[in-house]
């Protein structure tokens, strides 16, 4: 097939939806699903990469040091959590847009995907991540690997301190992201005759 009737093949099956003043705008539509696809698959690489550092340096530290295995297996058992998650609630998993469906249907799809995959991290993300972290805590207050210097409770409060502002940071990112997909939703759902 070339690429004049790939697309003629996708301005038809477009053309089959009706928007209130009859015109679609073709370039619009696929510019828009092209750049939400793109932050897909960027988000979704960057959590994965991560999941391909994370997971190896916990199993590492299982293997190297047995006195912080629990505390490792918690870390590696978040990592690879996190990044199935993403993979089986992610919108990417929607695959490309068929040439028969109607663009605003898999728009729809695509952001009610997104919605309920920004709804969830907190069930997804948040609380394994905070599990993770107070196993660090646990294994830094027992492990004699971790000497009670003056600096001790500096560097305790610093991490506490950083992860509690990067969650709440975090945090409100998902709120958003939520937010913005339905409004996009709902902005789709105003454009039905």
């Amino acid at each position: 097939m070339t690429d004049k009737q790939a697309d003629d093949a996708v301005k038809a099956a477009w053309s089959k939806q009706r928007l209130l003043d009859g015109h679609v705008d073709l370039d619009r539509a696929r510019a828009a699903i092209h750049r939400r696809e793109a932050e897909i698959r960027r988000r979704d690489r960057i959590i994965y990469g991560c999941a391909a550092i994370i997971a190896p340096s916990w199993a590492a530290v299982m293997w190297f040091m047995p006195d912080l295995r629990v505390m490792a297996a918690i870390g590696f058992a978040v990592a690879v959590w996190i990044a199935v998650q993403m993979y089986t609630r992610s919108a990417a998993r929607l695959g490309a847009m068929p040439l028969d469906a109607a663009c605003v249907e898999f728009q729809r799809a695509l952001l009610q995907r997104e919605r309920d995959l920004w709804r969830a991290m907190p069930l997804v993300y948040l609380a394994p991540v905070v599990l993770s972290q107070a196993a660090i805590l646990f294994a830094l207050f027992t492990s004699p690997r971790f000497p009670r210097t003056p600096a001790f409770p500096l560097g305790v409060a610093a991490f506490i301190g950083s992860t509690v502002t990067v969650l709440a940071v975090a945090s409100r990112r998902w709120r958003r992201e939520a937010a913005d997909a339905q409004r996009e939703l709902d902005a789709l759902d105003g454009e039905r005759p």
